[in-house]
Parts: C-alpha cells; sequence; structure tokens
C-alpha cells in the first residue's frame, strides 16, 4: 500500500468583499494595516502591538452575555469579528495575545442564568485566585454525588463552579485569518528577548488562563505562517484553545534554525476543532495535546515533523474528558512518532509514521487508548508499544490497544475526502447580499434582497454584515457553489415556526458548499436536489441559548421558540432521493425529536468533528443512510448515536459528557449496523448503553475499556 497522505497545501488566497471591513462600513473584518491598529507587515516595523490591539479589540467587542436569563453558552452572536492579515511579513518581538488583563467569567450565585465578570490581571493574580482554594474539591456542575476530579496535582477540573474565583476565560470567538498561507507570515525577531532557555512560549495565542475556558467557542486560525525565527529555543508557534467548534487550517509552523520547543501547544482546558492541510517543523515536540475535558481534535492533511516527539497526547492533569485525537491522511516524522499517554484516545487512520529503531512508532502506555487502521512503518523498529502487545512490521491494517472486536462484527464505512473548491475565488464571481439591498441589520427583512443576489448568476453569495433576518425561503439555483459569511447570523422568523433557510433545489455536477454562517431559526439547508452538500463551521444556537439570536424590534415575526421545533444544519427534504453530505465542524448538525423528526434520511454522509448536545431523544440519529462521523463532543443526553432501517453507521472517536442522570439508551440500533469508538466520562449515570432490535449484527452488549481513571474508551460493535 502507498498512502497518499500530508498536507495538500491547496494554495487559498482569502479576500473580503469591500464592504465587509471595520473601516469601511463598521463590519466585522478587521484589517490589521487599517485604522486603528496600524500594522505595516512590511519585515521591518514591529508589528507586535497592533497585532495585539486587534485581538483585544475583539474582546472587548463581542458583547457578552450580562442579562438575566442568559447562560454562559449564549453570548450574542450578532456581532462577529476576523481578524485579517493582508500578505506581508509581520515582524513581533513577543507574544501576540489579547493582552492583560484577561477577562474571567463564572456563574454568578443566582445560579445557571446569569454570568458575572471580572478582570484578572495578571498570571501572579490568577495564582493568588488558585490559591484561594487550594485544597478544597468543588463539586461538578452541582451534583454532590459526582466530585470534582483531582488530578494528584492539587489542580481541578477547571471552570463552572459557583466559587467566584473558579473561573473560565471569555476568550471566544477570535478568528486570525491571512491572506495566504505563503504569503502571510507572523515571524519572531531572532534572538527575542524571553524565547530563550526556559518553558515554551508561544509566538500566537488566544489563551492567556492555566485554567483556560470550556466555553471558548469559534476561535480559529487560518492561511498563514508563523515563523519562531532563530536563536529562540523556548519558542512555540501557537498556543491554541477552543471550544465547541473552530479549527486550525492552511497554517505553516516552522522555526528557522530547526531549533524550535513546540509547534503546537494545546495544554489549556480544552480544545476542539477540525484542523487540516497544516505543516510543522524544526520543533523539539511538534504537536502537544494536553488539554483534558471535553477535547476532541479531528485532523486531516497534516505533515508533522520533529526532533524528538512528533505528537505527544495526554497526561493533561486537569480532571475528567481526556485527550481525544482522530487523524487521518497524516505523515509523521520524529524519533518518537506518537505518544498516548493517560486519559489520550488517540485514532490514527490512512497515515505513514516513520521513527528510528530506538523507540515504538507509536507509545500507548497505561490508561490510553490507541486505535490505527491502514497504517504504514518507515525506519520504525516497533510499530505499535502497548502495556500488553508489542507490533512490528512495515503496515498494520487495524489494531486496537485493548478489547480488539471480532472481524466479523466491525461496520466499516468508506471515507471519502471533503471536496475543496477551486483556489482562489475570484471576487468577480461574487454577489453580495449588500450590493442587492440587503440591510444585514437583524431588524428589516432581508428575504427579496437575498433572493436578488441568489438570481445574479454568480457562482458565489456572500453576506457581509453581521446579522439578517429572514422571513421566507431561499432558492439555491444550481450555478451558486458556495454560499459564505464572515461568521453572519441569519435568523429564520417566520411567526413561531421554525422552517429551512436555503432549499438546495438547484441540480450541478459540482457540490454547493455552506460555511461560516449562524443560524438560530430552524434548518440551515433544505436539501432537495442531487448534488453534493458541503457544509463547514456552521453554528446552529443550541436550544438554551437561541434568545440571544433575536432581535426584539425587529419587523418581521420573531423565530420559534427556542424549546420547540428542529434545529439543525440540514434535512433530506426530498428522501426519495439519495444524496451526499459532508458535514465538517458544526454546531448541532442534526438532532431528532421524539416522533422522527430530524433523523437524517437516505445519505452517505460523512461527519468531521460534529458537536450536539442537550436534546434527549437522539443527538446522531440516522434512517437507511451511510454513515461516517470522525470526531465528535457532545453532552446530557438520553441517545447519542441512533441507527435503523438498513442504516450502516460508524464512528471513530469522539467524546461524551453526561453530567446529569439519564435513563438511556446511549446507542440504538434497529436493523442497522453500528461500529463506535469514542470517550464517555461519568459513565456511571448511563445505565442502558445498547438497544438492538432485529439487528443485521446481533448485539449482546458493549465493551468498556477496563482503564483505571475515570474517562473510559467506548468500543461498541
Amino acid at each position: 500500500m502507498n498512502t497518499v497522505c500530508g498536507d495538500r497545501h491547496p494554495g487559498i488566497v482569502e479576500k473580503f468583499p469591500e464592504c465587509a471591513f471595520y473601516h469601511v462600513s463598521g463590519n466585522g473584518v478587521i484589517d490589521v494595516t487599517k485604522a486603528p491598529f496600524f500594522a505595516k507587515g512590511d519585515g521591518v516595523t514591529d508589528d507586535t502591538r497592533a497585532l495585539c490591539d486587534a485581538m483585544t479589540f475583539v474582546r472587548t467587542h463581542l458583547p457578552p452575555s450580562t442579562w438575566q436569563d442568559q447562560t454562559y453558552c449564549s453570548q450574542i452572536k450578532s456581532r462577529h469579528w476576523i481578524v485579517y492579515l493582508p500578505a506581508g511579513t509581520y515582524r513581533v518581538s513577543g507574544t501576540v495575545s489579547q493582552n492583560w488583563p484577561a477577562l474571567g467569567f463564572n456563574l454568578s450565585r443566582g445560579g445557571w442564568s446569569h454570568c458575572e465578570y471580572f478582570d484578572i490581571n495578571s498570571p501572579e493574580h490568577e495564582r493568588e485566585l488558585y490559591m484561594k482554594h487550594h485544597g478544597k474539591v468543588p463539586v461538578l456542575h452541582g451534583f454532590d454525588t459526582f466530585p470534582a476530579a483531582d488530578d494528584n496535582n492539587g489542580c481541578f477540573i477547571r471552570g463552572q463552579y459557583p466559587e467566584h474565583e473558579l473561573y473560565d476565560e471569555a476568550n471566544w470567538a477570535i478568528v486570525i485569518i491571512g491572506e495566504s498561507r505563503e504569503n502571510t507570515v507572523i515571524k519572531l525577531d531572532d534572538n527575542a528577548p524571553g524565547f530563550g532557555e526556559g518553558e515554551a512560549r508561544p509566538v500566537l495565542t488566544n489563551v492567556l488562563l492555566e485554567r483556560g475556558s470550556n466555553v471558548n467557542i469559534g476561535n480559529f486560525v487560518e492561511n498563514l505562517t508563523i515563523d519562531t525565527g532563530c536563536g529562540n529555543p523556548s519558542a512555540s508557534a501557537m498556543r491554541w484553545n477552543c471550544s465547541n467548534y473552530g479549527g486550525i487550517r492552511n497554517v505553516t509552523l516552522k522555526s528557522s534554525d530547526g531549533q524550535g520547543a513546540a509547534g503546537l501547544l494545546m495544554d489549556r482546558n480544552n480544545v476542539t476543532g477540525y484542523f487540516r492541510d497544516i505543516t510543522i517543523s524544526g520543533f523539539d515536540t511538534a504537536m502537544l495535546l494536553a488539554a483534558g475535558r471535553e477535547t476532541m481534535v479531528t485532523f486531516e492533511y497534516g505533515t508533522i515533523c520533529a526532533n524528538r516527539i512528533a505528537a505527544d497526547i495526554g497526561d493533561a492533569k486537569c480532571g475528567g474528558g481526556g485527550d481525544n485525537l482522530t487523524w487521518r491522511k497524516m505523515d509523521i516524522s520524529a524519533p518518537r512518532p506518537v505518544i498516548c499517554r493517560q486519559a489520550a484516545q488517540v485514532i490514527t487512520l490512512e497515515s505513514i509514521l516513520r521513527g528510528s529503531k530506538e523507540y515504538p512508532a507509536v507509545e500507548v502506555q497505561d490508561e490510553a487508548f490507541f486505535l490505527g487502521r491502514k497504517l504504514e512503518f518507515d525506519a520504525c523498529g516497533i510499530a505499535v508499544k502497548t502495556p500488553q502487545d508489542v507490533v512490528g512490521g512495515e503496515y498494520i491494517e487495524e489494531f486496537y490497544s485493548t478489547l480488539p472486536p471480532a472481524e466479523n462484527t466491525i461496520c466499516r464505512v468508506d471515507i471519502a475526502d471533503i471536496p475543496l473548491p477551486d483556489y482562489p475565488v475570484d471576487p468577480a464571481d461574487w454577489a453580495v447580499v449588500e450590493d442587492f439591498g440587503a440591510v444585514g441589520n437583524g431588524i428589516d427583512d432581508d428575504t427579496e434582497a437575498i433572493r436578488r443576489a441568489f438570481a445574479a448568476g454568480k457562482k458565489a453569495v456572500f453576506f457581509a454584515s453581521h446579522i439578517y433576518a429572514v422571513s421566507g425561503e431561499i432558492h439555491v439555483p444550481g450555478y451558486v457553489n458556495e454560499i459564505s459569511g464572515v461568521f453572519s447570523a441569519i435568523i429564520r422568523c417566520s411567526g413561531g415556526k421554525p422552517d429551512g433557510i436555503f432549499v438546495v433545489s438547484g441540480d450541478s455536477p459540482s457540490p454547493l458548499r455552506i460555511r461560516r454562517l449562524f443560524s438560530a431559526g430552524g434548518t440551515v439547508a433544505d436539501h432537495v436536489s442531487a448534488r453534493d452538500l458541503v457544509l463547514e463551521d456552521i453554528y446552529v444556537a443550541f436550544n438554551h441559548g437561541r434568545r440571544s439570536f433575536f432581535r426584539d424590534n425587529s419587523i418581521i415575526p420573531r423565530g420559534a421558540d427556542p424549546e420547540s421545533g428542529l434545529w439543525a444544519c440540514s434535512r433530506n427534504a426530498a428522501p426519495d432521493i439519495r444524496k451526499r453530505e459532508f458535514v465538517t465542524d458544526c454546531i448541532m448538525p442534526l438532532c431528532s425529536l421524539p416522533d422522527g423528526t430530524g433523523t437524517l434520511e437516505n445519505l452517505e454522509y460523512h461527519g468531521r468533528m460534529l458537536d450536539s448536545e442537550h436534546v434527549d431523544s437522539g443527538l446522531y440519529a440516522f434512517r437507511n443512510c451511510d454513515v461516517n462521523i470522525l470526531g465528535f463532543k457532545s453532552e446530557n443526553s438520553q441517545t447519542l448515536l441512533s441507527a435503523e432501517d438498513n442504516s450502516r453507521l460508524e464512528v471513530l472517536g469522539g467524546s461524551m459528557l453526561e453530567f446529569s442522570p439519564k435513563q438511556g439508551p446511549l446507542v440504538k440500533i434497529d436493523n442497522s449496523e453500528l461500529s463506535a469508538v469514542f470517550l464517555l466520562w461519568h459513565i456511571s449515570i448511563v445505565p442502558n448503553i445498547i438497544i438492538s432490535k432485529n439487528g443485521k449484527n446481533t448485539l449482546s452488549g458493549s465493551d468498556i475499556s477496563p482503564l483505571p481513571s475515570e474517562d473510559a474508551a467506548v468500543v461498541i460493535v
């Protein structure tokens, strides 16, 4: 087998319409070279202050949820920002961040319906706050029967406690996008002060606090290179932190002299998202994933090489949730390619590992889980070493570190690549909805203006403002290949009934790509025609946060009640036609109601890093579908997976948290095949794992890996 893998270098050149820019119209794209930041990008001027000020602007101007009946998950989505770096070399002399003081926040003593915010002035101030509770074990989510896990190092699970001093960091929605990876470079000075010997220090970070945050929704870094320069042995290219959805795409992290400490640090609670097309080189450790708690990363097409360790995963020392990584089409090279430590769940697919005779290519330590499939090994003395097994050879078809299932019980669903658009996209092919009369204020009805944009004969329709209110369906003709925004919110208001926003009715051999949008008005896409549909970076509001999208002074009827109706990314609106959907890095991609509404039908469905939450009847429910899901993060539901009517469902990686008692079943199978590997924590409150009715595979139950830690890898076949 000759595996084709590694960074594809897709050649993205990212442009935005002029009316999308803050300096032109007050919209959400911040050109760091314009007022009030004035970065130069000339490789000579020190741009550290300008880049930091742009990140501070984002944090300061994203309105937090500080009014009654708004939880920490419902920060206002009607303002969103993109820090945009045009082509250039941005010389920096220190860490680029959102600046101190960090903004800490927590639930007030009034309960879950309100947040309180406070400044944390420095790392020393944070340590002072921590010491107030040293040795005291708070309870998780207020349930006395589930005390917060102690990592045996004196540091409790971070955030979500009633005590004021135990907190999260408000570092959400920090989006940094370069014009192109090849020509947009953040370059650290050679021999920069503070980057000599010592603890790894990042050139770019979106997290300041040691405790991190588990509600830091929507952080992205795309289309740029970070170079740690020469003579900076403690430099790390990036420290990255994100919850629920986000990602790193089309990025190079490098050390010019090959002497950097770490390429990508993901060591602070928590890390979730979809990564693709990344090269990391020239560091002692290329990638460290030790964030813990609700962490799940899906990573495709990466080239990662290191002087010592390519990927060091697990041993987060921060309590429940573990460090979960599913990666595919990777080219991994180092003396020690992969180490899986405590509470790591690592699934490696269709990849090449290049190592040394001295170390195993994959080292699986106690309390860790590893699954490998279609792996090639080059110059490795040992392919995989676990506490129980040593496996050699140059190729592994499939390997489970614990509880390998019988071969005839595995449901395998072919994994298809997500279609990429043609790059670069010519702005002459855009129909910008503002040019057709859209106001984009969330109050006026923009339906007719948006319809005119779709009728203009252009290949792409662009939403340049923050929030749009629509009162009717928008039909998508076959010549439109992309619908894109600046993480714009589109609210479907129809007098209390949630309906579809975009009706994919036009046929085309080209896939339709919908990306960078918010929704709180029902279903984003009614999939009618047979054309392929790609959904990327879509945020459908959680049921407990939907009210934050709506404007009370809107001139069209308010949308459906947050607790009723179907809210999802897509539905097969013509289930008699077999279709393909590719769903990547989306919140609430699908969820079913007790009457079966929302169950996806008759699809070939490929999911990457999905996140559905707080819907009891079924988070991922399929009928007559072939489904492959690489990574999910979900919580608090009666049923996680449901497969019925000749479905074939394979799940490779995920994190599931149950923080309140549920009856289950967690997994339902009816006349279908299902195979799933994921990490389940606080598992004791989910008594019923599988129910099977007339399954093609007769299942007698489930196996839960006997890991000593509270985080258990669940293998269901």
